[in-house]
């Protein structure tokens, strides 16, 4: 999960600038109700939890359109057997 994204950054930015640490399997930032705009975090889905682990590492002090970047794990979800997802 990268929190404190500016509004105008886009999904493309936040994938360059975790694609150094392995491959990505999907950026999402989710939208406000009746807005274009995201709200000021997304998801980062990497291939790996190793490359996951890099990517943490990595960047914690990283700033994106002058704003310091919050990195931290998202809470797994639980599929409908109740079983954690990875």
């Amino acid at each position: 999960m990268v929190k404190n994204l500016a509004f105008e950054c886009t999904p493309d930015e936040v994938r360059e600038l975790f694609k150094p640490y392995g491959t990505i399997k999907k950026v999402r930032l989710p939208k406000k109700a009746n807005s274009a705009n995201h709200r000021g975090f997304g998801f980062v889905e990497f291939l790996t939890k190793e490359e996951a682990r890099q990517a943490f590492k990595a960047l914690q002090e990283t700033h994106l359109y002058s704003r310091r970047l919050v990195i931290e794990y998202a809470k797994q979800d639980k599929s409908a057997d109740g079983e954690e997802q990875d």
